[in-house]
């Protein structure tokens, strides 16, 4: 699987680019406090939630690629390479 994650002290959000065969879903949000075995997809119950630590994912994301000495994600570039084979 393709995937990326932001952790809160309270919340894991898991992005999954390309699942690769298996059934994740696009996003999933846990509260790491109440539910540490990560059962409990909050996606759904708290959007907010979700919809901010994507954001900070994609500006991480974005400001580690703009950085003078940066190199390609091997993510990114495994990603873009399976969609080519779509």
């Amino acid at each position: 699987t393709l995937q990326r994650s932001v952790r809160t002290p309270r919340h894991l959000m898991v992005r999954t680019y390309d699942d690769y065969g298996y059934t994740f879903d696009p996003v999933e949000l846990y509260d790491m406090e109440k539910d540490p075995y990560e059962t409990n997809n909050l996606r759904d119950e708290a959007p907010q939630v979700a919809r901010q630590l994507d954001h900070y994912l994609a500006e991480w994301l974005h400001e580690q690629s703009v950085k003078p000495y940066a190199i390609p994600d091997p993510l990114q570039v495994e990603w873009q390479e399976r969609q080519k084979g779509n």
